[in-house]
């Protein structure tokens, strides 16, 4: 059975938003977005960042205490030591049933300006650490992809052709799709 899925733009005064409607295997187990409106993604560890809800159950929107300084940001515009995004993300939900309930597998790729060195340390920072990803968009709103214990994975994949593409593959498992974040 087939389904369709939406794919969101917004161009880059934040006015206009398109809508493409493109097809897939299942409506509710497949969604891609093109993260057009985000202008950084930052990366917290899951135990430095007090929460309302622990992230075991389905959340729509979660409060976020004081948020300690990040493991590491990509965004669109250089400064404060982020990493310079050469362009625009995407993150991939796949929603499958199992014994506990609906699991969400978000896989976040983030296109990145930078030398191998600098993004193998960066690897090296994440793996075996269980990290939540903050997305925060133009308007100033947040949204995150919120990792169950013990199974966030990072991975680098350069791609050679006329030029070198590198980019940052963050996949986790989660109880929730998108989650709103509130201050």
């Amino acid at each position: 059975m087939f389904g369709y899925f939406r794919r969101f733009h917004v161009d880059t005064k934040n006015t206009l938003c398109k809508t493409s409607i493109f097809k897939c295997m299942s409506a509710v187990s497949c969604k891609e977005l093109y993260l057009d409106n985000i202008i950084s993604i930052s990366v917290f560890r899951s135990s430095a960042v007090v929460y309302d809800k622990p992230p075991m159950i389905f959340a729509g929107v979660v409060t976020v205490g004081a948020m300690p300084a990040p493991m590491f940001v990509a965004a669109l515009t250089e400064g404060d030591g982020a990493l310079l995004m050469s362009g625009v993300p995407t993150l991939k939900i796949t929603n499958s049933r199992s014994a506990v309930g609906n699991v969400f597998t978000h896989e976040l790729t983030i296109p990145v300006f930078s030398d191998r060195e600098q993004m193998e340390t960066v690897v090296n920072q994440l793996q075996g650490v269980d990290f939540d990803v903050i997305y925060t968009r133009a308007d100033g709103s947040r949204a995150m992809s919120r990792a169950l214990p013990h199974v966030p994975t990072c991975d680098l994949e350069e791609q050679f052709a006329t030029s070198n593409t590198l980019s940052l593959k963050l996949k986790m498992q989660s109880m929730s799709a998108m989650v709103e974040v509130k201050a």
